[in-house]
């Protein structure tokens, strides 16, 4: 199954009714509201190279907050796949894919493929990463990941998006979210982030429990909270 071509799709769809140039990410001048002008799409869905390929490994979804950054100044939105691809074998990186990486061996590898070697230790998952790991597969090739939250401000360099987690047409943009959860078709949802927890996203968390097992958990960022099991939140 495509699933870039069909993300793609509910994205293009999703451009129409917004306004949206997928050129520059920009809201068209006639259709923005209080903030937009200052803000962008800030990126696509990934799915990684092998999502849905063998058997052994779930489908796992991870939904994030929000984007990290502007990572295209001056430009529109990117199907970076790159980030994912070179994560692990990364000296720079960052906090949140290391811990993405750790959700994908806790939630969908087969436990004989490395989480047992990590579950106890003390150190971060970015720590981890960078003394080197013995795994035989890249997880992140396996996972897709999202962020409920779509805008970036443009041109931010920092990693803290608080100001970004905004919606300017609510319906329509979690109606994306739970459209990329359709075409994924996820066994198990990690969504990452203490608020998911709270009350306002009860509905996302109820619409994805009729598709996959759904777990909020502590931001990877956190030091030892983004894969340790101590960290994990209550299974939603």
């Amino acid at each position: 199954m495509n699933y870039t071509a069909r993300l793609r799709d509910a994205h293009w769809r999703f451009f129409h009714l917004m306004g949206i140039d997928p050129d520059t990410g920009l809201i068209s001048a006639d259709r923005r509201l209080a903030g937009s002008e200052h803000r962008k799409f800030a990126g696509y869905p990934y799915a990684g190279s092998r999502y849905d390929s063998d058997d052994r490994v779930k489908r796992l979804l991870v939904v994030g907050l929000d984007a990290s950054r502007d990572k295209n100044p001056g430009g529109g939105p990117m199907w970076d796949a790159g980030q994912f691809a070179r994560a692990i074998t990364d000296p720079d990186i960052n906090p949140h894919m290391a811990g993405v990486c750790f959700a994908a061996l806790r939630y969908a590898f087969p436990v004989a493929w490395g989480w047992k070697r990590y579950e106890s230790q003390r150190k971060s998952c970015m720590r981890l990463i960078k003394d080197g790991l013995d795994l035989p597969k890249n997880p992140l090739q396996y996972i897709a990941f999202t962020n409920f939250y779509k805008w970036v401000t443009r041109g931010r360099t920092s990693g803290r998006g608080d100001q970004d987690r905004i919606h300017f047409n609510p319906r329509a943009e979690i109606d994306l979210v739970h459209e990329e959860v359709r075409i994924l078709h996820p066994e198990v949802v990690v969504l990452q982030g203490k608020p998911f927890a709270e009350s306002g996203f009860a509905n996302t968390r109820s619409f994805i429990e009729q598709f996959a097992d759904c777990y909020v958990v502590f931001h990877p960022a956190y030091p030892n909270k983004g894969f340790h099991p101590r960290g994990m939140l209550q299974r939603t």
